[in-house]
Parts: C-alpha cells; structure tokens; sequence
C-alpha cells in the first residue's frame, strides 16, 4: 500500500468508531478549521486544538454538517454509483475496495480528494459517512439506498 492510503486507512479507522451525529460535527469542525489554518486541509487526520475555537453548539454544527455533507455525498455518488465512463476505472477501484468499510472509505476518500477536489482532511469524515451510513454487502442495495437518500436530501 502507498503510504498516503495507509494514512488514510488509519485515519477512517479512527472515524468509523463515531456515530453519524458525531461525524456529520466532525465534518463541519474540520471545514472550519481550514478555514481558520489551511494547512489542516492537507492530512487525512488533522491534528491541533481547532475544537476548542468552535463556539456553536453541537447541534448547530451537526446541522451545519448534514447540509455540507449533502453537497460532497452528490459527488461522491457519481463517482460510486454514476454511469460517466470517464469514472469506470474509479468505480472499479472502488468496489474492490469493498471487502471492508475501512477500506472502502480511504478509497473513497483518496478518490474524492483526486476527482472531486476534496481537501483530504473533509474526504476522510466524508467517506466514512458513506461508510456508515450506506455501504451494504451489495454494491447495488448500497447505491439504491443513496440514491433515495439523495432524493430526500
């Protein structure tokens, strides 16, 4: 493995452990940090103290996260789901990737920070919501429930 997907690996692993709450926050602490500290944008799993900063409640950055998320999960669907065939070969990769959640998110992650222009630190909480919340045995159960997720975003 590269050593950018192992770090990605590692960094999914650790999110997979939150709940969707705790991630959808996650999502919008870090795209606030970056707004704070560019530099946080380039790691799968940006270190520092950016929560402390933070002064919204939780449930205000959920919000905030959900709403974010729904704008990078479209991105994200065409990328696993969609039928462009520039994306085939991603695709492929992707459900290769498959055999773990773990392993599908940091596939994910590196995909939308490649295609999609993702900053790596939003991918990594990005992907594991995927992961989360719609990875099933089947690649074809998982894309039907997030295409109907999708629809009543």
């Amino acid at each position: 493995m590269e050593p950018s997907h192992l770090l990605a690996v590692q960094a999914v692993e650790e999110l997979l452990e939150y709940e969707p709450d705790q991630l959808f926050a996650e999502l919008e602490i870090r795209r606030r940090a970056i707004l704070d500290d560019p530099l946080q944008a380039g790691s799968f799993a940006p270190a520092g103290t950016h929560r402390s900063v933070v002064s919204d409640s939780l449930d205000e950055l959920r919000e905030f996260g959900r709403r974010f998320f729904a704008r990078v999960s479209r991105d994200a669907h065409a990328l696993v789901c969609g039928k462009d065939p520039e994306n085939s070969q991603v695709r492929q990769d992707l459900f290769k990737a498959l055999t773990s959640r773990a392993t599908f998110a940091a596939a994910l992650s590196a995909a939308l920070v490649a295609y999609a222009g993702l900053a790596p630190a939003l991918a990594a909480v990005a992907a594991t919501l995927v992961a989360r919340l719609f990875v099933n045995n089947a690649h074809e159960v998982m894309c039907e429930m997030w295409t109907e997720r999708l629809q009543n975003a």
